[in-house]
């Protein structure tokens, strides 16, 4: 397979895994992100098959039927998030990063073992991580309470992760995931 790594970044709903993996791929020329599918809507500055294929739920179970998923998930209710079987071509010709719910990060762990690597962000704490979900928009009051009441379910599942980084301050939590993976890389590269 070479000797590529997927880096798993996961975390509770609005702690900031998007805007860490966009910092990332942004000074790390040499690893690169795949869109996932998912049935829920494009938030702003997302596009279809840049971030996501965004899909009716109707599509997303014909990819179920076919295997054209390595792994899925309810991560919300009703809204269905899943990884594509490219990704093991994908992994043969680059490092990969993603941002993925904490069940799909441990499935995929299953599957690539010692050529992925957990990183569960962190958020400052609580309050904050509650803040950031009612400042993010276009949520109903509903899918506020949803994703904070997953809050506790994904910190206490946090132990599976190979490495913690607390995203207070973006700058610092790009650079310490940036440096997570150089030396992830270089241990790969070594081995």
């Amino acid at each position: 397979m070479g000797n590529y790594e997927l880096f798993l970044l996961v975390g509770p709903s609005g702690v900031g895994k998007d805007s860490v993996l966009r910092g990332v791929i942004k000074s790390l020329g040499e690893i690169k992100t795949f869109p996932s599918f998912t049935t829920r809507l494009p938030r702003m500055r997302e596009k279809n098959g840049r971030e996501y294929f965004f899909v009716t739920e109707k599509e997303f179970h014909k990819l179920i039927d076919r295997e054209e998923l390595l792994e899925w998930e309810e991560v919300h209710p009703g809204l269905l998030y899943g990884t594509p079987r490219k990704v093991e071509n994908l992994l043969k010709k680059s490092n990969l990063i993603k941002s993925i719910d904490i069940l799909g990060a441990k499935t995929l762990k299953k599957i690539f073992k010692d050529k992925s690597v957990i990183v569960f962000i962190k958020p400052p704490n609580e309050r904050e991580l509650k803040n950031r979900i009612k400042k993010r928009g276009g949520l109903s009051d509903q899918q506020i309470k949803e994703r904070f009441s997953r809050i506790d379910f994904e910190i206490k599942n946090a132990k599976i992760s190979d490495y913690q980084v607390i995203n207070d301050k973006l700058k610092e939590c790009v650079r310490e995931v940036k440096n997570i993976i150089l030396k992830e890389i270089l241990k790969q590269k070594t081995s």
